[in-house]
């Protein structure tokens, strides 16, 4: 916890836990300081593997009650991108889109500043404000000699795989926000 973000990150977490009257726990404290300086999308299960390795002794419950708890307040946001089950990412950083590769199921951020201009006409042409926005694009790569060029896969292993997981994705309904 050596940067000033991270320090106010912690007294954040700290007022709400008392104010919720929840217990400030080392394993909360260390999984939330673990969570901010990871870089990228995670799973609860990728989680627990890098704080076993640093050595840190928590349980697999604890990870994932932690997880839980930190969604619900809001510290970070849980995603349901494909596959591979949910993947979750700190709340507090700058917000993106979401790029989803249709071959090996990868997730990129992307910043685009248009995005705050789609915000802004959200907000002329409707009467709300945007508190959060969330765009997520499956998208597929360009393909070079048989294999992907974003994640060097060979095609005819992942089509395999995206005929499957098309089959599945049709009893998917979507839904506006």
């Amino acid at each position: 916890m050596a940067n000033h973000n991270s320090l106010e990150l912690r007294r954040v977490f700290e007022n709400i836990l008392k104010r919720k009257g929840l217990r400030r726990t080392q394993e909360r404290f260390y999984l939330l300081d673990e969570i901010y300086s990871m870089t990228g999308h995670f799973t609860a299960d990728e989680l627990y593997r890098i704080v076993k390795e640093k050595g840190f002794m928590i349980s697999r419950a604890t990870v994932y009650n932690s997880l839980n708890l930190f969604e619900e307040l809001g510290l970070v946001i849980g995603h349901h991108f494909s596959k591979g089950g949910k993947k979750y990412e700190p709340s507090l950083r700058k917000q993106h889109i979401h790029l989803v590769c249709s071959i090996c199921n990868k997730v990129s951020e992307i910043c685009i500043p248009q995005i705050y201009q789609l915000r802004s006409l959200v907000e002329e042409v409707l009467p709300f404000k945007v508190d959060h926005h969330e765009v997520v694009l499956t998208a597929t790569p360009e393909i070079e000699n048989g294999r992907c060029k974003y994640c060097s896969k060979e095609i005819k292993e992942a089509e395999k795989r995206r005929s499957v997981s098309s089959d599945e994705k049709t009893d998917q309904v979507l839904t506006p926000l």
